[in-house]
C-alpha cells in the first residue's frame, strides 16, 4: 500500500536501486495519484527516453509529477 496524502492506494510496484535519473511510474498510476492529490502532471521541456535492461525501447517520459508520497 502507498499512502498518498490522507489517502491509501493499492499499487504494484518494482523497487530498483539501480534506477539512475529519478523514480518511475505508469500513466495510469500517475493519474490516479493526480487525481487523489488534486495536482497537475508537468510538462518536461525535453522528453526523456526510456531503455529496459535489455536494451530495448519504451514510450519516453514526457511529464513528472511532484505527490506527497510515503511507502
Amino acid at each position: 500500500m502507498c499512502r498518498i496524502g490522507k489517502s491509501q492506494i493499492k499499487a504494484i510496484a518494482l523497487i530498483n536501486t539501480g534506477a539512475t535519473g529519478g523514480n518511475f511510474i505508469n500513466a495510469v498510476d500517475a493519474q490516479r495519484i493526480c487525481e487523489i492529490e488534486n495536482i497537475s502532471p508537468v510538462e518536461l521541456l525535453k522528453p526523456r527516453p526510456i531503455q529496459g535492461f535489455d536494451g530495448t525501447s519504451a514510450p519516453p517520459i514526457t511529464h513528472a509529477i511532484y505527490p506527497r508520497l510515503q511507502v
